[in-house]
């Protein structure tokens, strides 16, 4: 197995690491190998939700047990912070997201603007 580091990243630094505008309040994570970006996991609160997010780089094999790992200690952090559920939004483009979000522990909770939204208990 390759050599991942998780770097956690404060808020007003998230912006400029992850490249994108962030309007919402955010814990996150980077994951590195060396000076190679594999990946960027966390919680963002908006719409009256905490949501978790997850995106691997295709150049990591040991990718899935990345994620569940990563989920499965996102959803705990989210526990600590008062949430008693998470939302995600299901990413189509992987055809085996859905099977992925059960192995979790989420379920289907709605269709909103076209997005399929799973709801996990935590």
């Amino acid at each position: 197995m390759t050599n991942i580091t998780l770097h956690r990243i404060p808020v007003p630094k998230t912006q400029i690491v992850a490249g994108m505008r962030i309007d919402l309040p955010v814990f996150m994570t980077i994951a590195m190998r060396g000076d190679e970006y594999v990946g960027a996991g966390g919680l963002a609160w908006g719409a009256g939700r905490c949501w978790l997010f997850l995106e691997l780089t295709g150049t990591v094999p040991e990718g899935r047990f990345l994620l569940i790992r990563e989920a499965k200690r996102l959803k705990r952090k989210a526990a600590q912070l008062g949430e008693t559920e998470v939302y995600v939004a299901r990413d189509r483009s992987f055809p085996t997201s859905a099977r992925l979000l059960k192995l979790l522990g989420f379920e289907f909770h709605a269709e909103e603007q076209g997005e399929e939204i799973h709801r996990c208990q935590v």
